[in-house]
């Protein structure tokens, strides 16, 4: 996790990438073997990461400009 974080700090659009393919990796390796909460509670902090860096990236010349 911090080897991705450290890629996604450099380049976002590859955290973004990164991090979203580590919350479906998780769901589709562990299927089955836990309840339904226990796929949120691991998966939606990474697909949130992923998504905020998503969001960073397309902003990021307005973000620069002030």
């Amino acid at each position: 996790m911090l080897i991705v974080l450290a890629i996604a700090w450099r380049w976002e659009w590859v955290g973004a990438v990164l991090f979203c393919g580590l919350a479906v990796f998780y769901v589709v390796w562990t299927w089955g073997r836990f309840p339904f909460g226990a796929y949120l509670a691991i998966s939606r902090p990474l697909l949130l990461l992923g998504v905020l860096f998503l969001l960073n990236w397309r902003r990021r010349d307005e973000l620069r400009e002030r």
